[in-house]
């Protein structure tokens, strides 16, 4: 994948430079509402404090890191995932620190097939956010498409006792079960 030309780039480095970044995934409301998430009644609920998560964890707290983050989202929407690969890279670059970039990067890679590179990024997603139960779910369909379905499920159950409101992934976990135990007999 190409790079952006230098003086772009260097135009970028100046607006990180400008604004302090701050670790979203060390974000001091992240712990409550994990708590929250794990007690709460009904779905609904919980779709919200997942939703207040997932802002937290897209924000990273640079204008011009967020500003390519929506770009690469839009790409991501658009299905044009080489540049949203692109601009995904580029903000790892800039702030390798931000969890969610490198999520979503592995998301694109997901998408074209690249399941290795997928695998490696989702790796270091989990390192910066252990809590982050859309990478194990990933990590789980990654595992799942290359049969590795003990890993598989185990990502999955890991996405289910962060999340316990992932209803599909709760839905893969039975099936995984099914077949695990179909195998051993």
């Amino acid at each position: 994948m190409k790079y952006l030309k230098l003086p772009v780039y260097l135009f970028f480095m100046f607006l990180l430079a400008m604004s302090s970044a701050q670790a979203r995934q060390d974000d001091h409301r992240l712990p409550p509402l994990f708590k929250q998430l794990s007690v709460a009644k009904d779905l609904m609920e919980a779709k919200a404090i997942e939703q207040a998560i997932w802002e937290i964890w897209m924000t990273s707290g640079n204008d011009a890191v967020d500003q390519l983050m929506s770009q690469g989202m839009q790409n991501l929407q658009y299905q044009n995932f080489k540049q949203a690969y692109h601009i995904f890279s580029i903000v790892i670059e800039i702030d390798p620190d931000f969890a969610e970039a490198w999520n979503k990067r592995a998301l694109v890679r997901f998408l074209v097939g690249d399941l290795n590179g997928s695998l490696q990024d989702v790796a270091r997603v989990l390192e910066l956010e252990p809590r982050h139960f859309g990478a194990f779910a990933g990590l789980g369909q990654i595992y799942e498409l290359k049969k590795a379905h003990q890993q598989a499920l185990s990502a999955f159950e890991k996405a289910v006792r962060l999340n316990p409101h992932m209803s599909t992934v709760a839905q893969k976990i039975e099936k995984l079960r099914l077949l695990i135990k179909d195998q051993k007999i």
